[in-house]
């Protein structure tokens, strides 16, 4: 009866032995045949790996299609990877023998652009040589201007004698009005640059130069600064024009107006317009009204009391003078106003005046 016991706490004792922590030298025992195994495992999965991926690129470089295995990549959803340059396996020598000829060519375009260059320096140096010696040296012709390019230059410059008539400003008496050569050349510049910076810098430069320009020049200047909204630009020429006294035109006075009246800035308007009616007499035409509406009409808020006011006031004008409605009343004048009062008070204004203006039709400035 003690025998099965001892056999079973002998067994327990081997167990126990058994699960005992080893030493260090043991632990090493029993770990290496495991790690030996494992990198057998590892090194033979990247063999295989390397020699999948080389046969792989071969397949795609050898035949220009995509392999199955990134047809199945495609169809995964994922992104294909990017090819590989194909790999060429030569012989040692030969690719010896290829490096050594890129590099001999390598060398003799170098020595050929360096024989290029002394051989431009000596010619230069022989030149210059002769010439001290009062030898006759044939220059090198400059380069020829095409027909076109010298026609477009033609036009562009001014004769001295035109220059000369404008700066003098005389004109034949009898004889019809000539056309400002420096007004032309305005024009002329701006086909090519119509922003206005360099035409500006033209005028500026001819007066300085002595000539004294007509307000056309003036106006192709402020009117393409106007087109683009550079009011502060379009002002410098104008305050120019103001010190030469030369007499702005009703082209002036809009072309100032106009970016103004595209801001709501109508207090600007307002100013710029009782300059104009002072040199007018009172009456500032139909144009410059529709811009004063329309002033009024982008301002924040907008002005309805203002243009109503403005309205009457030049439609008074023209029944002092007996003229009829439609001399101030023209349809950019009834939009800019039917924009600023609304369309009731545009309606009974409409009928005060006896002004004949369907309310659905838009008139166009």
């Amino acid at each position: 009866s003690l025998a099965p016991s001892a056999g079973a706490a002998e067994r327990r004792r081997h167990g126990e032995l058994a699960r005992a922590p080893l030493g260090r030298a043991g632990a090493r025992r029993r770990c290496e045949p495991s790690c030996a195994r494992a990198l057998q495992v590892v090194a033979a999965a990247c063999c295989s790996l390397v020699l999948a991926s080389q046969a792989l690129s071969g397949y795609e470089a050898a035949f220009g299609i995509a392999s199955p295995g990134r047809v199945l990549r495609g169809r995964a959803g994922i992104g294909p990877r990017p090819l590989a340059p194909p790999r060429i396996v030569m012989a040692a020598g030969a690719s010896s023998s290829v490096g050594a000829s890129e590099r001999n060519e390598t060398l003799t375009s170098a020595s050929d652009r360096i024989a290029q260059i002394q051989a431009a320096i000596r010619r230069g140096e022989e030149r210059a040589a002769r010439r001290a010696a009062g030898e006759a040296v044939a220059e090198v012709a400059p380069p020829q201007i095409s027909e076109e390019v010298e026609k477009m230059l033609e036009r562009m410059m001014i004769s001295p004698q035109e220059l000369a008539s404008a700066a003098d400003g005389s004109l034949d008496v009898g004889a019809e009005p000539k056309e400002d050569p420096v007004e032309a050349r305005m024009h002329k510049t701006l086909e090519f640059c119509p922003d206005g910076k360099l035409a500006q810098e033209i005028l500026m430069e001819l007066i300085d130069e002595g000539a004294t320009p007509r307000a056309g020049a003036f106006d192709a200047v402020i009117e393409a600064f106007s087109r683009r909204g550079a009011l502060d630009d379009a002002l410098v020429v104008f305050g120019k024009m103001k010190e030469l006294e030369v007499s702005p035109t009703d082209v002036t006075w809009d072309a100032l107006a106009r970016p103004a009246a595209r801001g709501g800035q109508f207090q600007f308007v307002e100013r710029l317009y009782r300059g104009k009616a002072s040199d007018r007499g009172g009456d500032i035409g139909p144009t410059s009204l529709a811009l004063l509406l329309d002033a009024y009409a982008n301002g924040l808020p907008r002005q309805a009391g203002r243009a109503e006011a403005a309205f009457r006031s030049a439609m008074a004008s023209v029944e002092e003078f007996n003229e009829p409605p439609e001399q101030i009343a023209k349809p950019c004048v009834l939009k800019a106003l039917r924009r600023a009062v609304g369309e009731s008070v545009f309606g009974d204004l409409c009928h005060e005046y006896g002004v004949a203006f369907p309310l659905d039709t838009d008139f166009a400035l």
